[in-house]
């Protein structure tokens, strides 16, 4: 049971619904209702900033396709990191992440993150993006991935095409 009152004053019996719901999206990762756990299995992979990133666009997705209204600015958690985690899902995709944040399969993701950005550039951007310092993860993600890109040999052409004609 998740019960957050009294955010908004003392006595108030108001609740908080954007960040309960950040904590219930928290609460069903994998593994799901996790006990004794301290946190789900998505946490060493994404590390603190990119997973709170990645709960918090999840609670404003649940909101939002609700009709219910977000708090201001100020009343919501993770603004630095939830561009990161943005950006993330615009590139590679909701179901891949989806895949760690809830399955708790995180092999793929983990996989192509390192092809992606590289083991090291992977670790950074998660350091940038847990110190709140969301430009210039987003401006990693892109070098190193141009980095990554231009070391991988190019699709040779066939000498053999005249087969596919």
């Amino acid at each position: 049971i998740l019960t957050m009152q009294e955010f908004f004053g003392v006595n108030s019996r108001a609740t908080f619904l954007g960040a309960a719901l950040h904590e219930a999206v928290h609460w069903v990762s994998h593994p799901a209702g996790r006990g004794g756990k301290s946190h789900s299995t998505a946490w060493p992979i994404l590390g603190e900033g990119l997973l709170e990133g990645l709960v918090e666009c999840i609670t404003r997705e649940i909101l939002s396709a609700q009709g219910i209204a977000q708090a201001r600015p100020d009343r919501r958690g993770h603004l630095q990191r939830v561009p990161v985690a943005r950006e993330l899902l615009r590139k590679h995709g909701t179901p891949l992440l989806a895949h760690v944040l809830f399955a708790g399969d995180y092999r793929e993701f983990l996989m192509l993150m390192n092809r992606t950005y590289s083991p090291a550039g992977w670790m950074e951007i998660g350091r940038l993006t847990t110190a709140n310092d969301p430009v210039r993860a987003i401006q990693r993600m892109n070098e190193l991935r141009a980095v990554e890109e231009q070391r991988r040999p190019k699709p040779k052409v066939r000498e053999f095409q005249w087969i596919f004609r």
